[in-house]
């Protein structure tokens, strides 16, 4: 994926080669120690400190969290395009707190344009996701007016690490989760005081979760509305779609500055997109450049300009709630046993 940092921040004069170098680095390793950046950049460890905060307080950074695999907890991600009722607003903001409160809830995002909103969630089955859809449609008939369903197909691991699609994962590394989730840049130290851990165990099992793929990566969030730049959703209907075409698609998205996110989907679409360009006229270049690419294989396309992130989160409440529930029933069985030994 490429960087926002690559763009100009029109509205911040004071973002300059070193943010940008800074920002670059955080993306593909929001964890790494001070010393390591400072040491890359040629700037001393308060110069780093102050500029991180300042990208913070501007508004450019976010978050720092650490991107979870969730299929190895047996979960799929959805994506959910909502069209919404504008005459009764206040139903409009009861559904947006109640989708950002929902336990299964990855994302809340707002559009200007075809669609309202885009409800990213993960669930175990089509059968769970349809209980879930089914619920809202219900609840909320008449605010509701349309909606859009894509299943999205990951690209980089084929295949679960068992074939139930589960991992065995303690309360422990669960908690660890949750704190890189929220905060990538937690110390082993603090950690380890809110799990009662020593910061040795901690580091090894951040380690273990790492190399086994949980933890894909740690990077940032950026709000490209804060740093001046527009954001588009593109989606996209294949004629057909093969494996050559496929490797092609993963090639240009990779080496192309505006796409920043690119996920394969089944459903209406074949594909989504991500574009973060500077203007108008930057979109419509990149789009023409893409529809020129794939003409013989496009069928049909929408683009939706994007507003704002409401809410994001890498690890969603129904995945770690379950694990840390499992987790206390294994405990209370192993009990069970004892007692009865004895």
């Amino acid at each position: 994926m490429k960087r926002l940092s690559e763009y100009r921040a029109k509205s911040h004069k004071s973002f300059d080669v070193k943010d940008k170098k800074l920002i670059d680095l955080l993306r593909i390793n929001s964890r790494a120690p001070i010393s390591e950046l400072a040491k890359k950049l040629s700037l001393n460890r308060d110069t780093i400190n102050y500029r991180m905060k300042r990208l913070e307080n501007a508004g450019i950074i976010t978050k720092y969290y650490a991107e979870i695999d969730r299929s190895v907890f047996g979960y799929s991600v959805c994506h959910v395009f909502m069209l919404l009722n504008e005459t009764n607003r206040r139903k409009q903001e009861k559904l947006l707190r109640e989708l950002i409160k929902h336990p299964n809830t990855e994302s809340v995002i707002e559009y200007n344009d075809k669609w309202d909103i885009k409800w990213t969630l993960v669930v175990r089955h089509v059968e769970e996701l349809d209980a879930i859809l089914m619920k809202l449609s219900t609840k909320y008939t008449g605010v509701i007016i349309e909606k859009d369903t894509l299943l999205i197909v990951r690209w980089s691991r084929a295949a679960l690490e068992e074939a139930n699609g589960t991992t065995i994962l303690d309360e422990k590394d669960i908690s660890i989760l949750k704190s890189l989730a929220i905060n990538a840049r937690a110390s082993a130290v603090q950690i380890g005081q809110e799990i009662q851990l020593s910061p040795d165990a901690v580091i090894k099992r951040i380690r273990i979760l790492c190399k086994n793929k949980i933890i894909r990566r740690f990077t940032i969030n950026l709000d490209a509305k804060a740093m001046d730049l527009q954001w588009y959703t593109v989606v996209i209907q294949m004629r057909h779609f093969d494996e050559k075409h496929q490797a092609t698609l993963i090639e240009y998205v990779t080496n192309h500055q505006n796409v920043v996110r690119c996920y394969k989907t089944i459903g209406t679409y074949d594909i989504i997109l991500r574009v973060v360009i500077n203007d108008i006229s930057e979109f419509h270049k990149t789009f023409k450049e893409l529809k020129t690419m794939f003409s013989a294989i496009i069928r049909n396309y929408d683009t939706y300009v994007g507003y704002t992130e409401r809410y994001i989160t890498p690890f969603p409440r129904i995945i770690w709630s379950k694990e840390e529930l499992k987790e206390k029933k294994n405990d209370s069985r192993e009990k069970r046993i004892v007692k009865r030994n004895v």
